[in-house]
């Protein structure tokens, strides 16, 4: 959708981002515990080598079954929310003003009443699958990450702000600039 497109250029903008798919793969790489709990729940399938999660393998597995995915948001997510709550306060306590916390599930995972306010990234179907297709992602694999999101239109409806990314890299970031003129 652009998502990271858009926390990349906030950074450049020296607005503080945190996004919570890094968080994720930081939490699997260094929480043994949960590292752990992934291999108990999913299995010696999910392991690339020896203290290494093979991503791929355990999307494979998430994304076809519905109750292996709430499982993996069972043990991640919860962790996931404690580490960006605590960045936050801190760049509050530090006296930030503005800060933006990528979520791709914010809606599905029950936290937008967190927020003062959300900005939805969003782009067309085509434009989703050809981005997706590029980072080597087959029809089947893009299908099932898909179907386990809210439409983009329910996204767009319960947002506050949306950026559209169908046009240029500049028309882009002049969106964001807008919104952030609105919230300063």
């Amino acid at each position: 959708m652009g998502k990271s497109t858009v926390a990349d250029y906030l950074q450049r903008l020296g607005h503080r981002v945190i996004d919570t798919d890094s968080i994720a793969r930081q939490l699997v790489e260094d929480d043994k515990a949960i590292y752990q709990k992934l291999i108990f729940r999913f299995g010696e399938g999910v392991i690339a080598e020896p203290g290494v999660l093979n991503r791929k393998a355990l999307a494979g597995i998430v994304f076809s079954n519905g109750e292996a995915r709430r499982d993996l948001e069972m043990i991640l997510h919860p962790e996931i929310r404690a580490v960006w709550m605590h960045k936050v306060k801190e760049w509050e306590d530090g006296g930030t003003e503005i800060s933006f916390v990528v979520i791709p599930l914010l809606f599905e995972i029950g936290v937008r009443d967190q927020f003062d306010f959300i900005v939805c990234v969003a782009c067309g179907e085509d434009s989703q699958m050809t981005r997706l297709e590029k980072r080597g992602w087959s029809p089947v694999e893009i299908g099932q990450r898909v179907v386990a999101q809210m439409p983009v239109e329910a996204k767009i409806s319960l947002s506050n702000f949306v950026v559209w990314t169908e046009a240029t890299l500049k028309v882009t970031e002049d969106q964001v600039d807008a919104v952030i003129r609105r919230l300063v």
